[in-house]
């Protein structure tokens, strides 16, 4: 119970603060990005460990193979948790949620598998020079999740923020100075440029939320199935785990504009 408890809170904050993260915000980024990959690895490894419990005369994996066969590997972690759940399928088990953007969800969980394995320590490796350095992870969402969203963003909303952006260019222009840069390092000097990149970038995060939370929902749904199975009588019984995971359960409509998800 504590291990879930654990498992929702850093799931639930880190899309609070993916919510939130803007190319003026960096560190929410970097917060989404600890607390999620920690999230999703002990919601995979959950998963793996009542599969395993179920399938075994209620005894868990020995430390060792939990730790050797996955390590923090979480694109493999999320592989087997879809083979357990075709599992499933194959003995007649029904699912009520599937992943919204399969191409979407994949791109997410490579992003952040490779921060949870080489690239937390993105700065301070770029820092000391080291030999082997991975993408910066703000780099990495923007040409990975950020590339892919962006050509669904409506064109009604493009001119509306062109619009909205020459006004505040032409109210402030001589009265700022702007030093920024976009997630990917590119210089922002002007306030029309700042402006269409924080619009855009607004909507991008409310899509990338979503669909981070629709993976959450899809693996949830998974544990919640074996929790099931591991009731009283059951050569493995566990509590409700899945009471803790009720915030992932919702359907879309409810998920798609919701910024917070710690309650």
């Amino acid at each position: 119970m504590r291990e879930a408890d654990l498992t929702r809170t850093a799931l639930a904050t880190g899309l609070n603060a993916l919510a939130k993260a803007n190319h003026m915000q960096g560190g929410f980024y970097n917060q989404a990005f600890f607390n999620i990959s920690i999230g999703l690895e002990r919601l995979l490894k959950l998963i793996f460990l009542i599969e395993h419990g179920l399938t075994h005369a209620g005894a868990f994996p020995s430390e060792e193979e939990l730790r050797n066969r996955f390590r923090h590997d979480l694109k493999r972690l999320f592989e087997e948790a879809i083979a357990i759940r075709h599992r499933l399928q194959d003995k007649g088990q029904k699912f009520q949620w599937e992943l919204v953007d399969e191409d979407l969800a994949a791109r997410i969980v490579n992003v952040l598998a490779e921060f949870a394995r080489a690239t937390r320590y993105y700065n301070l490796d770029y820092l000391v020079g080291a030999r082997r350095i991975g993408r910066d992870p703000l780099e990495a969402w923007a040409q990975d999740v950020a590339s892919y969203l962006v050509k669904q963003y409506p064109a009604t909303r493009r001119v509306r923020d062109e619009k909205w952006a020459a006004e505040a260019e032409q109210l402030l222009k001589g009265h700022v100075i702007l030093l920024q840069e976009t997630e990917t390092g590119q210089p922002i000097r002007t306030v029309r440029e700042s402006a269409l990149h924080g619009r855009m970038g607004d909507w991008i995060q409310q899509k990338a939320t979503f669909h981070t939370a629709t993976v959450v929902r899809y693996l949830t749904e998974i544990l919640t199935v074996l929790n099931y199975q591991a009731g009283p009588g059951a050569v493995l019984e566990l509590p409700h785990l899945w009471e803790y995971f009720t915030v992932f359960g919702n359907p879309d409509s409810l998920l798609k504009y919701r910024k917070t998800f710690l309650i």
